[in-house]
């Protein structure tokens, strides 16, 4: 009888480009902009809840990296979080990127930016307790994601070669309906 020797194999385990920490599988990137993001505890506390929120939250202490980062994410659904004393210098350099779905703009003082928020429709507020922020990102994520849901489906559902409009899929249903 032959013996057979098994020797242990060494893995040598190197991660691929693809399994880089900076792409984003996610459906939503929630982004945080704030010159003092990184000063204080309770900065770092709300940092620690927005993180809950979605699974890809990035934070930037520089505009211009920001807005590098926005434009280059071509492919994400990015909702984005703006202090108030940004919100003039950033929002007219995002406002008309497809991928910005909605701006909260977080300040100390609603009133010194109010004004200057209103010609952006993308903004969904200003807001100045962070737990209001919270619970109005927790609900337009969840319904966002709803809707990507829904889209992602209807399409699957529905691609045979040949592009269909919805206006197709409704007359169709009535029809089945009738």
């Amino acid at each position: 009888m032959t013996s057979i020797e098994i020797r242990p194999v060494e893995l040598n385990y190197q991660p691929t480009p693809c399994m880089s920490s900076d792409l984003n599988y996610e459906d939503v990137t929630l982004i945080w902009v704030d010159r003092n993001v990184n000063e204080t505890i309770d900065c770092l506390d709300t940092k620690r809840h927005l993180s809950t929120i979605v699974n890809y939250f990035k934070v930037f202490d520089n505009s211009k990296e920001a807005v590098d980062y926005i434009r280059s994410a071509s492919n994400e659904h990015i909702f984005l979080i703006i202090s108030g004393s940004l919100c003039e210098t950033i929002t007219p350099q995002i406002h008309e990127q497809f991928q910005v779905k909605f701006v909260y703009v977080f300040c100390m003082n609603k009133d010194i930016y109010a004004e200057r928020t209103y010609k952006y429709d993308k903004i969904r507020g200003m807001f100045v307790s962070k737990h209001e922020l919270f619970h109005h990102l927790i609900d337009d994520v969840r319904v966002y994601e709803n809707n990507l849901l829904a889209v992602d489906i209807f399409s699957r559902r529905h691609t045979s070669g040949v592009e269909r409009s919805i206006r197709d899929y409704m007359t169709e249903e009535s029809i089945t309906l009738m």
